[in-house]
């Protein structure tokens, strides 16, 4: 198997306070809604060519200027006072996308402040979804995050990023395991198996 060429992610996440919140909700990528989203929210299309790719962004971002656009920018906010900080690449509309199409309750934030992933749904263990939003942005997610995403989408569409984090992972802390043991008396070593 190749190996991945993902970078590894801190496990830190950032708290921000309840002030922060606002900018925060605004600092979402929001990925484009489907026509059949904007005409249920009650937005008016007959003005714009949705046929076409430019009259459906042009539709879009109609769609982001009007109030019948609340309920879908409710869908993508924040939930929780925690920001989990990650690159989100050059192209973050295409990550909000790929967010979106995989039904995980995360978010993506950039912002002047923060960029990273938001929760936007919450009262449930989240730690699967916010495991796969690293993988889709190209990051091998903190190691309990790994875990856990790997125990909730063993076989689900992102199995093969998962196994190749996981992969990835087992290398390096083999590469790890034996630069610490040079340091380690083997009879302390010892002791300490059972």
């Amino acid at each position: 198997m190749d190996k991945l060429d993902m970078k590894y992610v801190a496990a830190s996440a950032l708290r921000i306070n309840s002030n922060e919140l606002s900018e925060v909700s605004r600092s979402v990528v929001l990925p484009p809604p489907s026509v059949n989203v904007m005409a249920r929210a009650g937005f008016e299309l007959a003005g714009f060519d949705i046929n076409n790719d430019a009259g459906y962004r042009q539709a879009v971002l109609a769609f982001f200027k009007d109030e019948s656009s609340d309920e879908y920018r409710q869908a993508f906010s924040p939930n929780s006072l925690y920001i989990h900080p990650c690159d989100c690449g050059n192209d973050p509309e295409a990550l909000a996308v790929a967010l979106k199409q995989h039904g995980l309750a995360v978010s993506l934030v950039r912002g002047t402040q923060y960029t990273g992933f938001v929760l936007s749904a919450g009262h449930v263990d989240l730690s699967a979804d916010l495991s796969s939003a690293y993988l889709l942005a190209g990051f091998v997610p903190p190691q309990e995050l790994l875990l856990r995403g790997l125990e909730k989408n063993a076989t689900g569409d992102l199995d093969t990023l998962y196994q190749q984090a996981a992969a990835q992972t087992i290398s390096h802390f083999s590469e790890y395991v034996d630069r610490l043991e040079q340091f380690v008396d083997p009879d302390f070593s010892s002791a300490m198996t059972p």
